[in-house]
């Protein structure tokens, strides 16, 4: 059994969100607290759930006040956990037509929907088009939440979201929208 394998889920979560909000460079400093809270941690379980990746070597401390970077080894373990589309073809992970999505398609929509809450503040929307973005990131993260996530109700919500983005210009987090919702 590898390291991997002992991961809890949220750890896994964070793990992920971090490479991604990092972009996969070892030199970003990110506050551990940013990463929990697109998670819905509180700093508790984000301390928590950092300090036990750091003992694992995946995660290093850099500053007193929680900020974090990811190193060589966690960005290895990321890219493991998230298979192909971490690995650099995004294109290889798709929400399918399956009434309900696997397990790594699950994952792959909570780094996804945690990546987008993290840039939300750069966008500079306006109060109605944020309430609109948040519904849907509301939805998605409900049905993500259940036993039996349903595909069409993903759809949908990734589709809102997308027309939403490209509205306000944000194209990439449009185009890897799109890249779930495949062809």
């Amino acid at each position: 059994m590898s390291l991997l394998d002992e991961l809890k889920e949220t750890e896994r979560l964070f793990l992920e969100q971090l490479f991604a909000q990092s972009r996969q460079n070892p030199e970003a400093k990110i506050s551990m607290y940013a990463v929990g809270q697109t998670l819905d941690m509180d700093r508790d379980t984000a301390k928590h759930t950092a300090e036990a990746l750091i003992g694992l070597g995946y995660v290093e401390i850099l500053t007193l006040a929680g900020d974090i970077c990811i190193t060589s080894d966690g960005i290895h373990a990321a890219r493991s956990l998230q298979g192909a589309e971490a690995a650099g073809t995004p294109d290889a992970v798709t929400l399918g037509g399956a009434p309900v999505p696997d397990a790594s398609v699950c994952r792959a929509l909570e780094v996804l929907a945690g990546t987008l809450k993290s840039r939300i503040s750069d966008l500079g929307l306006d109060f109605d088009t944020l309430g609109e973005l948040m519904a849907d990131l509301k939805s998605m993260d409900a049905q993500l939440a259940s036993p039996k996530p349903k595909t069409a109700v993903l759809r949908a919500c990734l589709a809102a979201l997308q027309e939403t983005l490209e509205a306000v210009g944000d194209r990439d987090m449009a185009v890897r929208i799109q890249k779930f919702l495949g062809p």
